[in-house]
């Protein structure tokens, strides 16, 4: 074991509506701290237009003292949908598709062209002949979810993750909660 090996990882990125907000954390001898951060308030102006907001992310990765260029970022809460439906049991090879099928059928507001959506099952849900499977649909409009990698990638950022902010805020205890170390 080397103990003196260190881990830096990708540069989160929260592009919020009042502000922008940079984070990176380390990793050295197994205990996590923050390697860079920086953070910026956005004038109203600078909040809608997206050349300002870029200007100020170019500028906080410059001087923040960032290492490497993977980052990962969220939607906002209202850029995404959430929806939960529930489908009879059936082999996870099939789920996505009936789950998918489902989602046309109850949900019409959310096309093709214009959504881009996840399929996420929870699980099994009621005993016997009346269990049924959970699954959670994440949607967001397409421009929104091209527009923010837009972003990134013309800061000169390699996206390594996009999720919506509710996934963003569950990620870090999913190992802890799957029992995982």
């Amino acid at each position: 074991m080397n103990w003196r090996r260190e881990q830096i990882g990708p540069i989160g990125i929260d592009l919020g509506a009042r502000g922008l907000r940079v984070l990176q954390l380390r990793c050295r001898s197994g205990s996590w701290s923050v390697h860079a951060a920086a953070h910026q308030a956005l004038a109203p102006e600078e909040a809608v237009d997206p050349a300002a907001r870029k200007l100020v992310l170019k500028k906080l990765l410059a001087g923040g003292g960032f290492h490497g260029r993977w980052a990962a970022t969220s939607l906002a809460a209202h850029e995404v949908e959430l929806k939960s439906i529930r489908l009879p049991n059936m082999p996870p090879e099939d789920l996505a598709g009936a789950a998918e099928y489902e989602v046309h059928e109850r949900f019409p507001d959310l096309r093709d062209a214009e959504f881009s959506t996840r399929i996420l099952p929870v699980g099994s849900i009621g005993r016997d002949a009346g269990a049924q499977q959970e699954v959670l649909v994440l949607a967001a409009r397409t421009a929104a979810v091209e527009e923010r990698l837009r972003t990134l990638l013309e800061c000169g950022l390699t996206v390594t993750g996009l999720e919506s902010s509710s996934g963003a805020v569950v990620r870090p205890f999913q190992r802890r909660l799957l029992g995982a170390t």
